[in-house]
């Protein structure tokens, strides 16, 4: 499970993770040390899939 928080979002509705081409910065990783692939927890309709 992954926990998400931000003071500046106090409820957030949706996690987008390494939602980029080449996401700079991205550093989830399991307890093996392996990395988390990208991922959404929504089910908006994208501007590309219009």
């Amino acid at each position: 499970a992954v926990l998400v928080a931000s003071e500046e979002v106090p409820e957030p509705v949706a996690v987008r993770y390494a939602w980029a081409s080449n996401p700079e910065g991205a550093n989830l990783v399991n307890a093996a040390e392996l990395p988390a692939s990208l991922f959404r927890t929504d089910s908006w309709t994208l501007s590309t899939e219009r």
